[in-house]
C-alpha cells in the first residue's frame, strides 16, 4: 500500500512543479476539503491563461470572464477577469484593482458539476459551496474564508461578481460583498453562491483497443519468485520395501490485488461499476486497490529409502503486470444526471502463478536410541528374595522408559554399535520377571507342603489315641 501513498505524494508535487493549486470545498462536516477536480493555475497578462478552456466562468453573464484571484497589499482577493482575459480584476476599500499576476480557477477535464445556488446571510454557506481563500492559501492576509458569489442588484439587469467572506472558526454567518463596474463597494443579505456537485457513484467502460492514430502503448510485466510454505519429509523404518514414496499435504496462502489507478478529477473511494471488454462487470471503490487472500493446498511427494529425508518447498511466481487502458466514464450524481467524459489509464493486477514443489537433494538422516546412562550404585537383590504383591513388575516397567527419556540421544546407523544400556535394561527386567515366577513357585510349593502335612497330623490322631490307652497303667 505504500507504493500507492508514493504515487499520491508525487503527484501533488507535480501539481507543485506545474503550477497547480487544489481548490477547497465545505464538506457535509462543515470544514474545508480538497477538491478533487477543481485546481488554481498560475496566469499572467503575457501568458494568455485567462482563455484557458477550462477556465470557470465568472457567472455574470460574459462567457469570456472567468474565476480569478490575485493578491494585493498582502491580501488574497477573488474577481474576475477582464473581457480579453488578460488582467484579473479585484476590489479593494471601494476601488478595483488590474492585476497582471493572478491566479485562474480550472475544472480539469471538465470533471467537476458547478452550479450557482441561492445564498442568504442567514442560512449560512451550502455544502460544496467554492472557497477562494482559505487557511490553505499561500500569502493569506486575514482570518476570513473566502467564498466565491454572485448578486443582481434591483438597480441592475445583469449579475456582479461578489465574494463572501465568513470567520474562521465561528459560525457560518458572513458578508457578501460586492463591486459594481464603478468600483463601488456595497454588501448584500443575499446573492447566489458557486457549488460543486459531487457525485455519489461512477460507471466505467473500458474498450477493447486504442485508435489506430494513437501510439499504442505496451504492457510491463515484472515476474519474481516467491517462497509460499517450506516442509520436510521423512522415512525411518517404515516398510519393507527399499524405497517408498513419503507424501504431504501443505498448505498456502496469497494475496491477489487489482488496481484502476487514480485518475484526476475522481472521487477515492466512490462506488464504481466496471465493465470490462469481455462484457464481464465487477464492481469497487475507486482509487482503492482491490485484494483478496487465497488460501489453497498442494500435494508433495518423494520416494525415499530408509532413514533418508528431503527438504520441499513451495515456490510460485509473482507477476506484476501494468496494462494501459482507455475508457468511457460516467458520473452519476444524486439527482440522477450524468456527465460522461474519456479518460486514459493504467491498471495494475498482481497474482500467482506456476505454482510448483522444490526438492532438495535426498540426505541421510540418524536413528533415534537411547543413551548409556551413568552407572549408578545399585545393590542386586539374592535370588532367594521374595517380592511383595505391590511390588509388581507391571509398574516397574510403566516407569522405566519415563525414567530413560532424558538420555534419549541420536547414533549413526552404519557404525553398528549396540546399545549397551537398552540390553541392560532389558536383561534386568527378564532377571525380575523370573525373580518374581521363582518366588511365585516357591511359595506355592510350601502352601501345599504344609496342607498335606496338615492332613497327615489329623490321619494320625486316631492310631495316637489308641497307643495313649494302651500304654497308660491299669487302674
Amino acid at each position: 500500500m505504500w507504493e500507492w501513498k508514493l504515487v499520491v505524494i508525487l503527484a501533488w508535487v507535480r501539481l507543485a512543479q506545474s503550477g497547480l493549486h487544489p481548490a477547497s470545498i465545505k464538506s457535509k462536516y462543515g470544514q474545508l476539503v480538497t477538491s478533487s477536480t477543481l485546481r488554481w493555475t498560475d496566469a499572467d497578462s503575457n501568458g494568455g491563461g485567462g482563455t484557458a478552456k477550462e477556465a470557470v466562468p465568472s457567472g455574470t453573464g460574459n462567457a469570456d470572464k472567468f474565476v480569478c484571484r490575485a493578491e494585493h497589499h498582502g491580501a488574497l482577493l477573488v474577481g474576475q477577469t477582464t473581457t480579453v482575459g488578460s488582467f484579473c480584476v479585484v476590489g479593494f476599500v471601494n476601488k478595483l484593482y488590474k492585476k497582471q499576476r493572478f491566479e485562474l480557477l480550472i475544472n480539469v477535464d471538465r470533471a467537476a458539476r458547478l452550479e450557482w445556488r441561492p445564498y442568504s446571510r442567514y442560512a449560512g454557506v451550502p455544502e460544496g459551496a467554492v472557497a477562494g481563500v482559505d487557511e490553505s492559501s499561500a500569502s493569506v492576509d486575514g482570518d476570513n474564508d473566502v467564498f466565491i458569489g454572485r448578486h443582481l442588484s434591483s438597480s441592475s439587469t445583469s449579475w456582479l461578481p461578489g465574494s463572501i467572506e465568513v470567520p474562521r472558526r465561528s459560525a457560518n454567518f458572513g458578508i457578501m460583498r460586492v463591486f459594481n463596474s464603478k468600483g463601488n463597494m456595497s454588501e448584500a443579505n443575499n446573492g447566489d453562491i458557486l457549488v460543486e456537485i459531487e457525485p455519489i457513484r461512477y460507471q466505467l467502460e473500458i474498450h477493447t483497443s486504442l485508435p489506430e492514430d494513437e501510439p499504442q502503448r505496451t504492457k510491463k510485466v515484472l515476474r519474481s519468485d516467491v517462497v509460499l510454505a517450506k516442509s520436510s519429509l521423512f522415512r525411518f523404518e517404515e516398510g519393507k520395501d527399499s524405497e517408498a514414496r513419503m507424501q504431504k499435504v501443505l498448505s498456502y496462502e496469497y494475496e491477489k490485488s487489482e488496481y484502476f489507478g487514480q485518475i484526476p478529477g475522481m472521487l477515492r473511494a466512490l462506488p464504481t461499476t466496471i465493465r470490462l471488454p469481455s462484457g464481464q462487470g465487477q464492481s469497487v471503490l475507486w482509487g482503492l486497490a482491490e485484494k483478496s487472500q487465497q488460501h489453497e493446498t498442494i500435494m508433495v511427494g518423494h520416494a525415499l529409502k530408509h532413514f533418508r529425508a528431503v527438504d520441499v518447498s513451495v515456490v510460485g511466481v509473482r507477476i506484476t503486470e501494468e496494462t494501459p487502458y482507455r475508457a468511457t466514464l460516467s458520473a452519476i450524481f444524486p439527482d440522477g444526471s450524468r456527465r460522461q467524459r474519456r479518460i486514459d489509464g493504467v491498471v495494475q493486477r498482481i497474482y500467482l502463478d506456476n505454482i510448483r514443489p522444490e526438492y532438495s537433494r535426498v540426505y541421510h538422516i540418524k536413528e533415534a536410541s537411547a543413551a548409556s546412562p551413568k552407572p549408578r550404585h545399585t545393590q542386586e537383590l539374592p535370588m532367594t528374595s521374595t517380592l511383595k504383591p505391590s511390588e509388581s513388575s507391571g509398574s516397574h516397567l510403566a516407569k522405566r522408559p519415563e525414567a530413560d527419556k532424558a538420555n534419549f540421544h541420536y547414533k549413526d546407523t552404519n557404525n553398528g554399535l549396540r546399545d549397551t544400556n537398552r540390553q541392560t535394561a532389558k536383561d534386568r527386567i527378564l532377571s525380575e520377571q523370573q525373580l518374581l515366577m521363582a518366588s511365585s513357585s516357591a511359595a506355592a510349593a510350601a502352601a501345599a507342603a504344609a496342607s498335606v502335612n496338615f492332613l497327615s497330623c489329623v490321619s494320625l490322631l486316631p492310631l495316637v489315641s489308641s497307643l495313649l490307652l494302651l500304654l497308660q497303667p491299669n487302674r
